[in-house]
């Protein structure tokens, strides 16, 4: 992705948001990429090789937390509803004529929030790896989740929350880099079965730091460049996606609406 695509615009809370465009070719729609987590809007670079040459509009944010995008310290400003607004203050930095709006992971969270919230900007939605998420206007309890989890399928499955939630989990994330990438970029499905989807699975498998390889996927300078960006923006703002939604922070968007 050429940097000197990259804009930056302040949306109408002050943050920051770094974002790569490509304005679209005449009759052809806008894609507007929203990543997930952990991730930058490099993990859209194989999408933006492709359609970009066939005159495919092209915004790719650094979502809240990473990247060039400004990383607030408090949960509280990972709000979905106020993450959707500044995505909208990103579109209407460029005002495309015809948006289809992608979603991957935590991107597909707010997607789901811009349907709910901001639905006449787009002309249609993809969802990836996750689906559309309706408002929650009950509160969220992990451990009820796990509990529901493990009669359905036998695992926790999002056990791994508990590590996220920690208040030094980026510290230990950080520190064994490779060991955290492999372990959410694994070298085998298996690897998730085993040590992520379990409380206290993940925190164990990276504090061990194994490092058995990641994804095949994956080119080296893939690994790396996604590597790099981790460690210069830091994780702590990125692990305010989870902290957020299990503080229950966007209760008070939706109850009563």
């Amino acid at each position: 992705m050429d940097p000197a695509k990259y804009k930056d615009v302040k949306v109408k809370r002050g943050l920051i948001y770094h974002y790569y465009y490509s304005p679209a070719a005449p009759g052809k729609p806008t894609l507007f990429f929203i990543h997930g987590f952990p991730s930058t809007s490099f993990d859209w670079h194989r999408q933006v090789a492709h359609f970009e040459p066939k005159g495919y509009g092209l915004i790719v944010p650094d979502t809240l937390g990473y990247g060039g995008t400004s990383k607030p310290q408090e949960p509280e400003a990972f709000r979905w509803k106020l993450q959707a607004q500044d995505l909208i203050d990103v579109l209407d930095a460029e005002n495309p004529d015809t948006v289809i709006g992608i979603g991957h992971d935590w991107g597909s969270q707010l997607l789901s929030t811009l349907a709910q919230l901001h639905q006449d900007r787009f002309a249609g939605f993809v969802w990836t790896a996750a689906s559309y998420v309706p408002p929650r206007t009950e509160e969220f309890v992990l451990q009820d989740v796990w509990q529901t989890m493990r009669k359905l399928v036998g695992s926790d499955v999002y056990g791994y929350w508990e590590l996220f939630n920690e208040p030094d989990s980026h510290v230990v994330c950080e520190k064994n880099i490779d060991s955290f990438l492999q372990l959410v970029y694994p070298s085998a499905p298996e690897v998730w079965l085993q040590h992520l989807t379990d409380a206290g699975k993940a925190k164990a498998w990276i504090e061990s730091n194994n490092k058995p390889g990641g994804a095949p996927w994956l080119t080296d300078q893939e690994y790396n460049t996604m590597r790099e960006a981790l460690l210069k923006g830091g994780l702590q703002a990125p692990m305010n996606f989870y902290k957020a939604s299990i503080a229950n922070v966007n209760l008070q968007d939706y109850r009563g609406a």
